[in-house]
């Protein structure tokens, strides 16, 4: 092989390198959402590595540059809280109301089933009376 080839060879492979490089700086990154039972754990991918706890003292908005996350425990949502912002307040009335089948109604929604609060499979009066009790002021 000629030193002219030798070179285009060289051009050709650091071009390729540069070209993988740049595709993988652009992608976009995920966390899936896992969880670790009894203990903590190290979840690898890439040249990223993220550490943690059950109970972890840090528990509360991280971030740095442009990444940020949320730590400390998973909870589900509260019954009744159609936005699962912690709550069951206006905003949930607002999505209940929309909600509401009758009795019998049939099945209910997938984005209704926080509103089937005596599962029943409808969403009715007595899903509103138990809504009630939830029904928080802040």
């Amino acid at each position: 092989m000629t030193r002219k080839r030798q070179r285009q060879a060289r051009a050709i492979l650091w071009l390729a390198i540069l070209g993988v490089a740049a595709a993988a700086a652009a992608g976009e990154y995920e966390i899936v959402r896992c969880s670790v039972d009894s203990g903590g754990g190290v979840s690898t991918g890439g040249d990223f590595e993220l550490r943690g706890t059950i109970g972890q003292p840090d528990a509360g908005d991280l971030a740095s540059g442009s990444f940020g996350m949320f730590g400390g425990y998973w909870f589900g949502c509260v019954p009744g809280d159609g936005d699962c912002d912690g709550d069951v307040d206006l905003d949930d009335y607002t999505a209940l109301a929309d909600c509401l089948t009758g009795p019998q109604g049939g099945p209910v929604p997938v984005d209704c089933a926080d509103f089937d609060l005596d599962i029943d499979s409808d969403v009715d009066l007595l899903d509103f009376a138990e809504f009630q009790t939830l029904f928080t002021c802040t």
